[in-house]
């Protein structure tokens, strides 16, 4: 009677002489180490564990060849030039030991641009409102909806975003 394979034992008989190169082998270590690297920074973040259990899980096991790169990299990329990023600084100072001066100068200068922006695009829509008829002290204009402020705004935080992945 013919046997029934399943498909893992085709898959088996299949991939049995392949293995991987070196190269692919660091490449999965590199990947899982990321992925668990996210998830303890994201349980940090919401408070769910301390920085000496992520420090604990983080380095105990094997790590990539380029880790520090790759932890720079996603601590940085979660940087929100408008959020609180202490937590997130709290780790590039803590495991990568890497002054913050830098960063909080591009922040602060981010938000200088982003304020006197406001303020004159404020007034430029007060003008335009005025220029209309709409005028009063109850008269606040909705910056959120110009389209060009819009356009600015994100513009600035990308280019922030960029200098802080930069550093």
């Amino acid at each position: 009677m013919a046997e029934i394979k399943s498909t893992l034992d085709l898959i088996m008989e299949k991939t049995k002489g392949l293995t991987l190169s070196p190269k692919e082998k660091e490449e999965i270590r590199r990947e899982e180490w990321l992925k668990k690297a996210r998830g303890l920074i994201q349980k940090f973040l919401d408070d769910r564990t301390d920085l000496g259990k992520v420090q604990d899980e983080l380095f105990d096991r094997e790590k990539p060849l380029e880790w520090k790169n790759l932890l720079k990299r996603e601590l940085i990329n979660g940087l929100d030039p408008e959020g609180d990023n202490e937590k997130r600084f709290q780790l590039l100072g803590e495991f990568l030991q890497i002054p913050l001066e830098n960063f909080l100068k591009i922040l602060e200068a981010f938000n200088q641009r982003i304020n006197q922006e406001k303020v004159r695009q404020t007034d430029h829509l007060i003008k335009q409102l005025t220029g209309k008829g709409v005028s009063g002290a109850a008269v606040i204009p909705n910056l959120e909806r110009d389209p060009s402020w819009k356009r600015y705004y994100d513009q600035e935080k990308q280019a922030c975003k960029e200098k802080l992945v930069g550093l």
